[in-house]
């Protein structure tokens, strides 16, 4: 099956380039050309080599999450089961882990007990039954062990009575997770599970599993209790068996460009498609987003069977499937809600409402909150308030009022997206500082997070939004335009010489950086388009920015510059860490609105044009 999707926004289609890379220029440049064919250099190169196609990969392996499910490799459901394998630390340190599991279970680390619950438990594995949090799964039990430095043994023995004494739907099975495998606490080493001490030639498994042993009840003891022997037989119940590893999987991945992706910067890429067809009347973006639209819809079931029914959290669009973050469920939804907005008679509209109305639900009542109702996260810990979900979550709120059935109701999202704004805002303010920092701790008010470039083009473009589409006669509307005029002026005052913003806005050290610089020419050319600015005062800003820009797009339509994804952190030297890459996606699908809002801004004056104008948003 192949799918043509978008371009190169592959993140490392051309390789990872080192920080800096945006300030080098391309001597293919396209400074002869208008904004809007810039733009459309930039497409063309996303439809030509967006292509992707489906094929069966082995099962990739979770980063944070280990699991032995014993009915899947041991054929059976019942009797006694034991996992083996080792946790490798490099330092002495506590480790927490969060467990869950059916039937009666018992850990030990280095020999002795760390964790054991007995009878029946209610843990459902299966269709519809993995429940996230943030990047981690909800888990039932945790505990506490002190890992040396070094190798670790981990045993763990699970007895089952078979199904009947289990709800339908649930296997014998146990997942075990930690924050060392994957987000590390401040003083921490990260861990790694591994059997290259105990079985150095296996490299396709973690765990080592034996069984199952027919026993009356979950105290019956078996020989791997007394220790590991690589060449021992067992003998029960007239059967024989040795060690084994889990069951391989395989599941369908897609391999080539990662169009297929359901996340905030492939579904903004395919918002920018969709407007960009709208502005030069040319059908093949929007036919080229609306191919993406209806794959995500149509293979929504499938990704679900691979994620919850065979353990594969890393398998192909794991992220859409129950995982409680903007970024995966209200933000990539913005090219379905475009459509919906703009086609009242499609083919599959009822399947694209349908989709969509639990992601309404979600934003309104599920999303994590604080106490005042402010969108917030628990990571990088609880509660950490972002800037980036002004983005994530704002103009999904504003299509919904849009797209709402009745007047209440459209004043209900209305009302919710301009006190996310207001709140977010309230949260990340500063007195000191026209800008925002990426995010605000809670319950450590005094951490000081950097002034994040995208961060801020986030909140930008949020805010942006909510002027364009809000009515001019809510409550709020003052408020909100007095934000964006004092957000815009710490911008202008943030830009480098060369035109570019850095990567960390007050470092004039930190590398000039795309995504940014192209967000923030956007901001100031939109908000003199709408009048929200005065041109005397921003134009040059806004001017200096598409120059900057012009110097990093090739004439191909390949964009440079453009730093990856980047999670909050109080050190300013990890955000400088983080690579920038061709073509990324986070830069690509901001530009296409660029183009297109500087086109409105240059055709405005009179200056030479593509004969097309833009219309406002």
């Amino acid at each position: 099956m192949k799918l043509l999707v978008c371009c190169g926004l592959y993140l490392g289609l051309g390789g990872f380039c080192a920080p800096g890379f945006a300030q080098k220029t391309n001597p293919a440049l396209v400074g002869t050309r208008t904004p809007l064919a810039v733009g459309q250099a930039v497409a063309d190169k996303i439809l030509r080599t967006g292509a992707y196609r489906l094929e069966l990969t082995d099962q990739p392996k979770n980063p944070f999450l280990e699991y032995v499910d014993f009915e899947q490799t041991l054929g059976s459901p019942q009797g006694t089961a034991y996992g083996l394998s080792t946790v490798i630390s490099p330092q002495d340190q506590t480790v927490t882990f969060e467990i869950s599991h059916n039937d009666a279970l018992r850990l030990w680390v280095n020999d002795r007990v760390a964790y054991e619950k007995t009878g029946r438990q209610e843990f459902s594995v299966g269709y519809g039954e993995i429940v996230w949090k943030d990047n981690t799964l909800a888990l039932t039990d945790s505990f506490r062990v002190a890992l040396k430095k070094g190798v670790n043994k981990i045993l763990v023995k699970s007895f089952s009575d078979g199904q009947s004494a289990r709800p339908t739907g649930q296997r014998w099975l146990f997942y075990l997770q930690s924050r060392h495998l994957l987000e590390l606490p401040d003083t921490a080493r990260r861990i790694r599970f591994s059997l290259q001490p105990l079985a150095p030639k296996v490299s396709r498994a973690t765990w080592l599993t034996v069984g199952p042993f027919a026993a009356p009840g979950p105290e019956a003891t078996f020989p791997p209790e007394a220790g590991f022997t690589p060449g021992a037989l067992y003998y029960n119940d007239g059967r024989a068996f040795t060690w084994t590893v889990p069951r391989p999987d395989v599941v369908v991945a897609a391999t080539g460009s990662p169009m297929y992706q359901y996340n905030y910067f492939i579904g903004g890429l395919m918002w920018g498609l969709q407007k960009l067809s709208e502005a030069t009347r040319q059908e093949k973006y929007a036919e080229f987003a609306a191919r993406y639209c209806d794959f995500i819809i149509g293979h929504r079931d499938f990704f679900a069977y691979q994620v919850e029914s065979r353990h594969a959290l890393q398998a192909m669009q794991y992220q859409m499937v129950g995982r409680p973050m903007l970024d995966y469920t209200t933000a990539p939804a913005l090219p379905l809600l475009y459509r919906l907005r703009e086609d009242e008679s499609f083919a599959g509209r009822p399947a694209y409402e349908q989709f969509v109305a639990p992601l309404r639900r979600y934003i309104m009542e599920e999303q994590v909150r604080l106490p005042d109702g402010v969108l917030a996260r628990r990571t990088p810990e609880q509660f950490t308030v972002w800037a980036d979900d002004m983005f994530m979550s704002i103009p999904f709120l504003l299509f919904s009022a849009e797209l709402a059935a009745n007047a209440p109701e459209k004043q209900r999202y209305y009302d919710e997206a301009a006190r996310q704004l207001l709140g977010l805002a309230g949260y990340l303010r500063r007195p000191d500082s026209r800008l925002l920092p990426q995010g605000y701790m809670t319950n450590r008010p005094e951490q000081r997070i950097p002034y994040w470039s995208r961060a801020n083009g986030w909140a930008a473009w949020a805010t942006m939004e909510v002027l364009g589409r809000l009515p001019k006669s809510h409550k709020d509307y003052p408020k909100i335009l007095a934000f964006y005029r004092r957000h815009i002026d710490g911008i202008v005052g943030a830009q480098d010489a060369s035109g570019f913003w850095r990567n960390i806005l007050t470092d004039p050290k930190s590398f000039r950086e795309t995504s940014g610089t192209a967000i923030f020419t956007l901001a100031l050319a939109r908000g003199i388009n709408q009048g929200w600015l005065p041109p005397k005062k921003y134009q040059p800003a806004a001017l200096r920015g598409w120059r900057a820009l012009e110097s990093v797009i090739a004439a191909d339509g390949t964009v440079e510059g453009s730093v990856v994804g980047t999670n909050i952190s109080t050190d300013p030297a990890k955000y400088d860490a983080r690579p920038v890459s061709p073509d990324d996606a986070h830069g690509l699908f901001p530009l296409l609105f660029t183009c297109m809002e500087m086109q409105r801004l240059l055709h405005s004056q009179g200056k030479p044009s593509d004969r097309t104008e833009v219309k406002a948003p």
